[in-house]
Formats: structure tokens, C-alpha cells, sequence
């Protein structure tokens, strides 16, 4: 055995996942946590049908292919949640996504967040509705997330291509030529 007291410390990527996740509970947000094995359809819906990693021998019919995006995980999170009376949430997860490359599979790590309903209470004689989440509130977190980071000269580009997007209320996140 060696001598001494080695102490254990996170990777790298572990780290980075704790400050993100660190910044974005001090926005206000909530983390889940959501399974990697979803049905092949969400891949699909997303735009994302020829990068779908399918399993060969899934647990069952609808858990069959891995994840190739976060994003309807978390619309599912939040659809049951008002299924149950929540009605307004701020979540976020950190998680791997998997795709299919030519080279063979892409395993990297991924974030995505989604706002519903009215995060504040009303104040100063403002209506509820003048409150309710907007593209502009979900564009503030990100600011407030990248210049946590030290992340500056992003623009926010109109998305065209996005199948799960809405086409005048959804925008690129791009840093130069790399879309983050």
C-alpha cells in the first residue's frame, strides 16, 4: 500500500459540472435528474432520428434507444409536474447525451433548462400575467449563466432548423462560429 494520505478530488468535468450547476440554483432554477433510456421517438421529434442511438436489446418496447438530447426529458418533467397542479418551474439538468457518429458513438456531456408559468409573485400593482415566463427570461438565465462563466461576445441567433423549436420565440446560442 502507499504510504501517506492521498486525498480523492473530482475530475475536471465533475468540477465544471458543480459550478454550473452552482450558478444556475443561485439563478433560481431546480435540477433533475432523468433517465438516459427514453423511447426512440424523442429523438425523432427532435430532428435527431439518424443520430439515435438504438438499443439492440432494450428493457422494454419504449425504452429503446439512449438519449440524443435533454430537452424532452425535461418537457416531460414538466408536464407532469402541472399534471399534479404545479404550474410554473425553472429546471435544468446536467447530463450525457449519446448519438451515432460515423466514427462510432458520441457520448459528451449536455445541459438544458426549461421555464413554464409565472416564477414571481406579483408586485407593485403589475398584473400576474405581465410576470409569466418569456424568451426573455430564459435568455437572462443564459446571460447570467455565461458571464458566471466568464463567457462573453455570445449572440443570440434566429433559429431556423430546429424541429422542437418555435421558430420566432427560440434562438442559437453562438460564441463565433461555435454554436454552445
Amino acid at each position: 500500500l502507499p504510504s501517506g494520505a492521498a486525498q480523492g478530488k473530482d475530475s475536471p468535468q465533475g468540477c465544471f459540472r458543480e459550478r454550473l450547476r452552482n450558478i444556475l440554483i443561485a439563478c433560481g432554477a431546480q435540477e433533475v435528474l432523468t433517465h438516459s433510456l427514453v423511447p426512440s421517438k424523442f429523438a425523432e421529434i427532435a430532428g435527431l432520428g439518424a443520430l439515435c442511438l438504438r438499443l439492440r436489446n432494450p428493457l422494454s418496447e419504449e425504452l429503446d434507444a439512449m438519449r440524443a438530447t435533454l430537452a424532452p426529458n425535461l418537457l416531460q418533467v414538466l408536464a407532469r409536474n402541472q399534471a399534479f397542479g404545479t404550474l410554473s418551474a425553472n429546471v435544468f439538468e446536467i447530463g450525457k447525451i449519446y448519438r451515432q457518429d460515423p466514427g462510432g458513438i458520441d457520448e459528451r456531456l449536455s445541459i438544458a433548462g426549461a421555464m413554464v408559468g409565472n416564477l414571481w409573485r406579483s408586485a407593485w400593482s403589475l398584473p400576474e400575467k405581465a410576470l409569466d415566463v418569456d424568451f426573455f427570461a430564459c435568455k437572462g438565465l443564459v446571460e447570467s449563466l455565461l458571464s458566471a462563466l466568464g463567457i462573453s461576445g455570445v449572440c443570440f441567433v434566429e433559429v431556423q432548423d430546429e424541429p422542437m423549436l418555435h421558430p420566432t420565440r427560440a434562438a442559437k446560442i453562438m460564441l463565433g462560429d461555435v454554436k454552445l
